[in-house]
């Protein structure tokens, strides 16, 4: 078992807002970097839509987040909270300051992304961070358990960190790190089940250590 849920920062909570992939990338970037204290999920929105995207719609992809971020650096909480100013704002003052910015660490995609892959680098104690299609009922059971096979209903998609691997449970499952609070899954933390993964991810990042 290989579980890094104890070096993570705390659980956040994104609301109503299509900002997970901000807090995925922050909440990696903050694990990989030892940082202190929070970096900002509205930074990591912003940079992701400085690299494009569709006019109007405030989610974003980890791609466009990390190579925004990659140019752009990351800033603290501190110096943009989140909601304060929301999105599309522009960039404040104070999160365009180098004292308030961290450099993003090398990034790199999953290739192809699949479960042997993310299990690997979460041993070698990696940040995965995962883009899953989003199956509703899967996401909505006790415990965090996220599981469905093949031909299930799904819409949209959802980011989050994977930050471990179970080994001898049947289901194979990968722990992640969701932005829903503490009161979702396991004091914030759910389960995707080897099956959910290969049916439903779409794309896997990891982020080096600095």
């Amino acid at each position: 078992m290989v579980d890094h849920r104890p070096d993570q920062t705390p659980i956040r909570n994104q609301g109503n807002r299509d900002t997970c992939v901000g807090f995925a990338v922050s909440a990696a970037h903050e694990w990989m970097a030892s940082a202190e204290g929070s970096l900002s999920p509205e930074d990591a929105i912003w940079a992701g839509h400085s690299q494009g995207g569709q006019s109007g719609i405030e989610a974003t992809s980890i791609h466009r987040a990390l190579s925004g971020l990659a140019v752009h650096r990351h800033a603290k909480e501190n110096a943009w909270p989140y909601g304060t100013p929301a999105w599309p704002a522009s960039r404040p003052g104070a999160a365009a300051d180098p004292a308030q910015q961290r450099d993003l660490p090398a990034w790199r995609e999953l290739t192809p992304p699949d479960y042997s892959s993310v299990a690997a680098a979460l041993v070698a104690r990696l940040a995965v961070l995962l883009s899953l299609r989003f199956v509703y009922e899967a996401w909505h059971r006790e415990g965090g358990q996220i599981d469905a096979g093949p031909g299930e209903v799904w819409r949209d998609g959802h980011a989050v960190l994977a930050v471990g691997v179970i080994a001898g449970d049947p289901t194979e499952p990968i722990i992640i790190k969701n932005s829903w609070g503490v009161n979702w899954g396991d004091a914030g933390y759910g389960f995707v089940t080897r099956r959910y993964l290969e049916n439903f991810i779409k794309r896997a990042f990891v982020l080096e250590h600095p």
